[in-house]
């Protein structure tokens, strides 16, 4: 098992070093109230590096999974989730706050000409409709071309995913702690995973769609 994981991420790496060496990038967000977090260097990326920061990366979190201090766990999934997005050259804005202070995002990212305001928690409780309200209501402050990712890592209350289907809007998709442990792991490229979601969600209205069932399809 630990020698196909680490094929796997030897292949996710592989995608990665490929995009830099053919000169894909994505310009850095514009934002006068958000720091801008650079994109690794283009062609200065090896394989062997890649495949071993997210191997870090993967012990890092599994690290955070034993810590009691919810609130310090929180910051730190989001500088890990920065972390994913840089490495697989995603374009990704840090923690900041707007409107006068009285919004804080978690994480902003853009994706095919899109952007995403992500919201992340690490609870022991479930997360419940009132904490998505939360992000969908960020989105509908944002411009017309802008969706959300809830990120729980323990996943979320059974009503969660069925209140975002009847919302017309459609404008938030789910993530749990699973779909990010398997970007890591290197079965899949966070760009791939994003996409596959996106593409279930805008065809089938689905705002959660396992990346178990991903990888199997």
């Amino acid at each position: 098992m630990a020698f196909r994981s680490c094929l796997l991420r030897k292949r996710v790496a592989e995608q990665i070093a490929e995009r830099l060496s053919s000169g894909q990038s994505i310009p850095a967000s514009q934002s006068s109230t958000a720091p801008n977090v650079p994109a690794p260097g283009q062609n200065s990326r090896s394989v062997t590096s890649i495949a071993a920061e997210s191997e870090a990366l993967l012990k890092r979190f599994d690290e955070m999974a034993y810590s009691t201090d919810a609130q310090r766990r929180g910051y730190l999934l989001e500088e890990l989730l920065v972390r994913t997005f840089q490495l697989h050259q995603v374009d990704v804005v840090r923690s900041f706050k707007r409107n006068n202070g009285s919004e804080q995002i978690d994480a902003a990212f853009k994706l095919e000409g899109w952007h995403y305001l992500v919201e992340c928690r690490w609870r022991e409780k479930l997360a419940d409709t009132r904490q998505v309200d939360g992000l969908r209501g960020q989105v509908q402050r944002s411009g017309k071309q802008t969706m959300g990712v809830f990120l729980a890592i323990n996943g979320w209350s059974s009503h969660v995913p069925g209140n975002l289907k009847q919302n017309p809007d459609k404008s938030v998709l789910l993530m749990d702690g699973y779909d990010l442990r398997v970007v890591l792991e290197g079965r899949i490229a966070l760009r791939e995973l994003l996409l596959a979601k996106l593409t279930l969600f805008n065809i089938e209205g689905e705002p959660f769609v396992s990346v178990v069932q991903i990888l199997a399809d």
